[in-house]
Order: C-alpha cells, then structure tokens, then sequence
C-alpha cells in the first residue's frame, strides 16, 4: 500500500493533462516506476520514472455519470495524491479505493484519445467488461498497453496552447522570437518550457462549418515551422493555416489553433480579431488588441536545467568512502532468498571511465544483478544539453547520464541510478533485444561515458546516447566528437552491471554475467560496424553501395499504381509511397552492420527520422539505421525495413497521406506480410537525375537519340497506338500513358 500522503501533496489534480494514449516509443509515453509489482499483482502507486516528479492521479473525488457509466476523469500532475491500483485477472487495472477500472474513452484505440476510471451499474453494463479498452498488459519495459493493441502504451497528454495573462508562468516564451519579427521562417521552439515547442496534435485538417483547423500542442518532438505574414498573422510554412483564437474570444484560457478558409468570404487571413499578433521584445507573443494577454499553455514553464557541476559548487557533500567492490545487490524473485547471490562473480572489463578518488567522489557503486533471467531490453537515462555550457565545460548534444535499467523477460529489472542526479534527467531511450547481447561499445566526450552502442547475436545493432553516429558538439577535445572506448566482447548471459560513478553522473560501466555461462557457440560474431561508409564493407554486406526502388506492399495499397516510395518537393523532402514508378526515389545502401544500412538519396540527403517521421534531407551524422530483411528477399523479392534506432518497423500511415514512419511493432499493423516493400535494384547511369534500371524484368524503353544536343524527343518512352509503337510520355514526369515492357534473354 502507499505511504502517507505528506502534507505537500493535493488530494486531487484539478484541471491538468489527461492520461491518453500514444505510440509505442513516443517520447510521451508513460514509463511506470512500480510496473514489475503491478504485473504481480500488488497494490502500487502510479508514479512515472518516464516523467520524474508527475504522478496519475484523480481530477476530482466524485463519481459523475454518463449514461449507466459512472466514471471519474484522469490526471497529471506534481505534488498530488497519486491513485492506487491493482492489476487484476491478468487483464483490468482497478481502482484499489474504489469499483472504477482503466477505460479508453468510447473504446476508440487511437493516438490521442483519452484513458479515464470507469465502473459500471449493473449485470450488462458491468465495471469488468472485458473484449474492448479495459484490456490492458503491462509490458517488461515498464509500459501499459492496451492488450489487442500493442502499438499505442499509455501516455501523459501534450498540454494545449491557450491565452493566459501576460507574464503568467505557464506563459510561452519564443527562442526565434526576433528572427520572426523580423519576418524569417522559424521553428516555434520555446526556451520557457526546456526542450519543448508548438506542434501539431495531429497531422490532417479537419473541418468546421466553412472552416479547416488543425488543433495545436505543446510537444517534445517535431515543433512546427511559421512566418509572421504582413506583420499581423502567424502561418504555417507547410499549410495554409494560421493562428487562431477559438471563437475570436479574448480571454484567458481559450484555446488557440490553426484555422484556414475556403472561400473569398471565409478567408485564412481574415484580420480584426483573433488572429491578430504581436511579436514581443521579451520572446512571447500577445494578441494583438488584447496585449495584457499572451501566448501560454497548460503547464508552467521549465527552464534549461541546471547541470551538476553549478549545483555541487554550492552545497557541501558528506565524503562517502567506496563501498566494497565485492558487494551485490540482488532483488530475490518470489520464492528466492536474498541470500542466493553466486559466490563467484564474473564480469566484462569497465565500459568508460575507471577510476576512483577525485574530488567528485567518483567511486565504484554496488552491484546490480538479478539471477535467472533472459536479457530483454535496457533503459538509458540522461542529462542531454540543449546549449552550450562554457563555464561549467558542458556543451549541446552531451549526454550525462543518470540511470541505467537492465530489463530481464522472466526477473525484476537491475537498475542504478545515482543518488542526486535523476532530478536533471530529461532524455529516456529503452531498447529491446531479441537476441542474446555478444558485444557492447562505450563513447566518451571528454573523460567519462556518455553512449552505447549494443551489439545483438542476430546482427542488430542499438545506438543509446552519443556515439559516432551523434553530431559533434562544440568542445574543442577531440574536434567535438563523441570517441569510442572500444568493443567489449560479451562472453556469457547478461545478468546485472556495476556503475563507475558519482552522487550526479554513471561515467562508465561493466556488465555482471550468469557465472559458468559463455556466449552461444552457434551464433558468430557481427560483421564489424562500419563508421566510414566508404570504407570497403566486408563480403557479407553484398548490397552496399546498390542503389533500389522501394514498392509499398501492404494490403491496402498493392494494387495502387502510386505506391512508389519518393519524397515530397521543396524543404520538407518527407518520404511517401504516393508516387508512380516514374516519380519513384532511387536509394543509395551504405551498409552499416549485416544488413543494416544507413540510406542516401544523392543531392537531397539521408534518410532520418523527426520523431516517427521520415524525412529524406538529413545530414550523414542524423542518418538512421535500417535493417533489411535479405532472407526474405532472397525468397520473395520482398523486404521488411525496421529502423534499429528505435527498433520499429517502417510502413506508411494512411491518415498521414501516405507518409512512411517508422512506429510499428513487431509485427506491424496486423502482420509482418501486410508491411512488406518490393525492391528493385537499379542502376547508376541516370537521366535528369533518376537511376535506370538495368537486367531483365519489367522496363520502359526510353529514347536517348541526340539527347546531348537537346533534341525534344529525347526522354520520350516507347508505347503504342493500336498496333503501332509510338514515343508518348516523357521519363521521370508524371503523368502520360506510360506502356512496361518486358525483357527476356535470348534463345
């Protein structure tokens, strides 16, 4: 049961940001800090270690009813009462004070929509009505999702953009403020609330009367781009939306969103009212008849943390001298006594730093570990810098990192945190492996740890913090890149770790092994991971440097003649399977580990991801690593693509107009066949930029006579008029009765 509620804590949240659901790895997901109890049944506090400091608590005490439901809605917030619930019949997650379950809202699995407590009235309409959105599993990474739905977890609902009253503290504040003024095209990132900007709530247009709208956020990921058009109204760069006061009513609270027309009447720049701005000189952003008010949101502002260094200058530590090495801390499952743990301990050699006795009371830490279990995923949380920090020798892009979880399919999970530092956590990654983990690679920046790179048996490969593959920062060590350590061979099952750290910062690590365990005799070692993709690969990773057509296979569009993969024109470059073979985008493989592929389309880019997004104008440093699926291939001319960097599959998302992002579990939307890509190799020669293809199999024949001196027929392609070949459409335009040939080889 929970401890006494201290005197701080509000037994309600009042008004605050809903439970809702999300993607599976979106940054809003909610990673639960007693997960492993609650799937065994106990009474648990919902507490987050996902959000530090936020708990789910109850809007209000009183059971309101709708229909025969009586329900009780759902929030976030610090310094109040969380719920405690219990996770019953290995399926509802009940209320402990209280006949209320989890419930998904109209029962509707979708990103976006809200989870509250609800409890029935009688036999039909009954509290454990199990089949629909009070299914739920609790998930080994510490998620909740709904049981039939798996893709989408519980989430913490991104806080709206509102009016407030000026200098309010949840009013917004602007880092591109006087570049907006001043008439560029920005990002609406914010420096009032860290690492936080204005987005979307979703990607399509609705529709309201004669009026399109798009609802706004406060997000983590993906800020939208804006202009401020004859210094009055606030567009969209890809839209034509602009800022809007809901209903034009001016007051404190009411939401503001993105509103275009439709007609010369009902137009997207209609002045005089609530989409009227001024851009002010302190960064924040009023209406412009209104200017005692502003641009604000749901939640109050938080600033760049501060680093640890600011904070131990100012407070005096007590010494603590270095535990015992030989100390292990071991969690006992059920029926295992504490006192179990193996005599004999074996570990890999220090990942990172090694080193004790400075003035940070740097020292070895205890020994994590947890007998019996299967290795299934590890959890990494920092510190990540939004700005440089001179003063302190901290610069943007640094991860310090401030607990490490070890996640096991069948064991309590082994987790270190330090014991000052987990205030300034603002970047959690979690990684799942399907396979035994043979080799691990730590990178520093400057002198201690600060990523991972996780080699499994099966040739996937995890990047966690900065590595290698990160954008080099701005210290002038080491020309600002994050410097490997080197590979660590993992010769046994992986069982727990002990940290080389201080009271803020992890600064290196070893792995604890299963004693008496070696590594599969059956499965070799990973082809080495290539840094510097114009290196010679090694022979296994025969599809470096081929260039292929990607064709969406799903079921909904396999028949479609525009399910090429290509990218949209102008800035944005976003990747679409809405194209014809015609407009179809040539990638470049550049392989990475064993078919596993950092991908490049020449003269725009590498392919990457903004949150799920894919986008195809990246630099090299943000290039994401896709693994191919050559078995299958090999079989069926077929490939399933999952991005390694966040271990989903990639498909396209109808209500995002076909745009690819790579969200889907294993398994994707319903089946690994139902998210597949047929792929045709091409080759290098080119005609107004696109790749030919060469060999037999399906073709257009495209006329190149005279091509050099501009001869208008030249890219014209092979058809036909009744019996006739005529020259018709032209190459790489869209458009034009377009005939395919065939090709075979001659008797």
């Amino acid at each position: 049961m929970r401890a006494k509620v201290v005197a701080s804590e509000e037994p309600y949240t009042g008004q605050a940001r809903s439970l809702v659901l999300v993607n599976k790895g979106d940054g809003d997901q909610c990673i639960f800090t007693h997960a492993l109890d609650l799937s065994r049944g106990k009474d648990v506090d919902l507490t987050l270690s996902s959000h530090p400091g936020l708990v789910i608590g109850r809007q209000y005490g009183d059971e309101r009813m709708a229909g025969p439901w009586r329900y009780i809605e759902s929030g976030i917030k610090a310094n109040v009462q969380p719920i405690c619930v219990q996770y019953v019949e290995g399926n509802y997650i009940k209320l402990t004070d209280a006949d209320l379950v989890f419930d998904v809202s109209f029962w509707k699995m979708e990103s976006g929509n809200t989870v509250n407590f609800v409890g029935g009235t009688n036999e039909n309409d009954k509290t454990k009505l199990g089949g629909g959105g009070r299914d739920w599993v609790i998930n080994s990474d510490g998620t909740i999702s709904p049981k039939h739905h798996l893709h989408l977890t519980l989430g913490v609902q991104a806080p709206k953009m509102v009016l407030v009253a000026k200098d309010d503290p949840c009013q917004l504040t602007f880092k591109n403020a006087s570049c907006l003024r001043d008439g560029e095209e920005v990002e609406l990132s914010l420096s009032s609330h860290y690492e936080m900007g204005v987005a979307r709530a979703y990607n399509e247009e609705k529709r309201f009367g004669p009026w399109r709208f798009t609802e706004s956020c406060i997000s983590s990921s993906s800020p939208i781009r804006v202009s401020y058009v004859d210094s009055n109204f606030i567009m969209l760069a890809d839209a034509d939306l602009v800022f809007d006061v809901s209903f034009w009513k001016m007051e404190a609270g009411n939401t503001v969103n993105f509103v275009g027309g439709t007609n010369e009447t009902d137009k997207t720049k209609a002045g005089g009212g609530g989409r009227d701005w001024l851009i002010n000189l302190d960064g924040s952003i009023s209406p412009k008849h209104h200017p005692h008010l502003a641009l604000g949101c749901t939640i109050e502002g938080r600033p760049e943390p501060e680093i640890a260094v600011s904070i131990a200058t100012q407070v005096e530590s007590e010494v603590v001298s270095a535990p015992n090495t030989n100390d292990i801390m071991y969690a006992p499952l059920p029926s295992e006594p504490l006192s179990s743990a193996p005599e004999n301990v074996e570990t890999t050699a220090f990942i990172g730093a090694n080193f004790t006795g400075d003035s940070w009371n740097t020292r070895h830490g205890p020994v994590v570990a947890r007998q019996g279990g299967t290795l299934s995923s590890l959890t990494f949380q920092s510190t990540c810098f939004a700005s440089d920090r001179p003063q302190y020798d901290c610069w943007k892009g640094e991860h310090h990192i401030r607990a490490i979880t070890l996640g096991f399919s069948n064991a309590p999970e082994a987790r270190f945190n330090t014991p000052s530092g987990m205030g300034q956590c603002n970047y959690t990654q979690t990684v799942t492996f399907t396979s035994p983990l043979i080799a691990i690679e730590g990178f520093r920046q400057s002198v201690f740890l600060q990523g991972l790179r996780l080699f499994e048996a099966n040739g996937v490969v995890h990047d966690v913090g900065g590595t290698d593959k990160s954008p080099p920062c701005n210290n002038k060590g080491d020309g600002g890149r994050f410097v490997s350590y080197g590979r660590v061979d993992v010769h046994g099952a992986v069982i727990g770790l002990q940290p080389n750290n201080d009271d803020y910062t992890i600064k290196g690590i070893k792995l604890v092994l299963q004693p008496g365990s070696t590594a599969p005799d059956e499965v070799p070692p990973p082809p080495p991971y290539v840094v510097n993709a114009t290196a010679a690969p090694p022979q296994a990773m025969d599809r470096s440097g081929d260039t292929v057509l990607l064709q969406c296979q799903t079921n909904a569009w396999s028949k479609s003649p525009n399910n090429w993969l290509g990218y949209d024109v102008g800035d944005s470059c976003r990747i679409r399977a809405m194209h014809t073979h015609g407009q179809a985008v040539p990638f470049k493989l550049h392989a990475v580990a064993k078919d596993t592929y950092h991908i490049e389309i020449e003269g725009r880019g590498w392919l990457g991801r903004s949150g799920i997004d894919v986008f195809g104008n990246k630099p090299r440093g943000e290039a994401m690593r896709v693994h191919f699926d050559m078995a299958r291939f090999a079989t069926t001319g077929r490939v399933l693509l999952k991005c390694v960097d966040n271990n989903r599959f990639i498909s396209h998302r109808s209500a995002r107009h076909g745009s690819m992002v790579a969200t889907y579990g294993s398994g994707g939307q319903s089946t690994e066949n139902d998210i597949d890509f047929k792929m045709v190799k091409v080759g290098a020669s080119k005609f107004n930029g696109v790749a030919r293809r060469d060999g037999p199999g399906i073709v257009y024949f495209v006329n190149r006579w005279k091509a050099h001196d501009g001869e208008h027929r030249a890219g014209r392609m092979l058809g036909f008029n009744g019996n006739n070949a005529i020259l018709e459409a032209t190459w790489a335009q869209p458009g034009g009765g377009k005939v395919p040939w065939e090709l075979f080889p001659a008797d």
